[in-house]
Parts: C-alpha cells; structure tokens; sequence
C-alpha cells in the first residue's frame, strides 16, 4: 500500500490473504509443539524431527510457504509488492527485499532450532507425533497457503482486481 500504485494494492491484498493463512497455520503448529513438549521456551526444544515424521513435514512445509517460495501465493504478493514498490524508488525495493531476507533467516533458524538440532530437554520419547485429528485439522488450514492445490488462485485474483470498476 506504501506504494501507492495498483500493483503494490493488489499485492498488499493479496499479502494480508495469505499472511493471515500461513500465521495461523504456523501458531496451530506452534500449539501442538507446545501441548507436546509441556513448553514454550525455544531453547528447550530441539530434535523434534526424530519420531514424528508428520510434525516435521507439517512444520516444514508451513515454514517454507512463509518463505514465499515460488508458486506460491506468499510469493506473487511479495512479488507484486516489490515490483510496486521498486517504480516509486529503487532504494525502497532494497529495503524491502532486505526484510524478506531477514525473514527468511528468522523461519529457517526456527525450523532448525525445533527440528533438527540436538534433542532439547523438553522434548521426551514420549511426545507422539501429530494424530489422525491433528492432522486433518492441519491439513484443512493448510491447504489453503498453497496455491498448487485448491488455495488461493493469485493470478485469478490480481486478473479480478485489474478488470474490477475503480471506486476511488
């Protein structure tokens, strides 16, 4: 929106969407580390790949959309943010690219740190991995960060926005 042009809204729109979807994706996972491990302390976790497979891939998966890899709708409303913004001013496209970059460090270093480093003293033997419930509830909230599967469509939605009346 900072942008003030029709590609910095419609990704801005696009953005708040899938923001929206993958934080409560991330916090459901969040939950269900938490509820496993008996803690909420990051520094107490650790190797939680080891003996729950799903929670991994979940975690994963969720962790790398944030990413905003492409295909996904986390990256055409990045992209169409940039882009916005980089026709205001080159300089504020390199801020912007700069905090994704930052971002991109904080969720890998997140992944790593509840994943895949030495086994933390909250986490047991006994923390299961995700069950038949958690996992249909996760992959209901999931489904729609991607949009491989029947999530957000963003070109559908950047063609929509491009044809619709103005109403400035």
């Amino acid at each position: 929106m900072f942008a003030g042009n029709d590609l910095g809204f419609d990704g801005s729109v696009l953005q708040m969407v899938t923001h929206g979807l993958v934080s409560a994706s991330l916090f459901l996972l969040a939950g269900m580390v938490e509820r496993r491990t008996a803690t909420g302390e990051f520094v107490l976790l650790g190797g939680m790949a080891r003996g729950r497979p799903a929670l991994a891939t979940a975690l994963m998966t969720v962790g790398i959309i944030s990413l905003a890899v492409p295909l996904s709708a986390t990256f055409a409303g990045e992209f169409l943010i940039l882009a916005g913004v980089f026709q205001q001013h080159w300089l504020w496209g390199v801020v912007g690219a700069g905090s994704i970059v930052l971002a991109a460090m904080y969720m890998l270093r997140a992944i790593s740190g509840v994943l895949h480093q030495d086994v933390g003293p909250a986490v047991s033997d006994a923390a299961l991995d995700l069950t038949a419930a958690s996992w249909r509830c996760w992959l209901r909230s999931s489904r729609c960060c991607s949009s491989c599967r029947r999530g957000l469509r963003p070109c559908r939605v950047a063609r929509s926005a491009a044809t619709a009346p103005a109403t400035r």
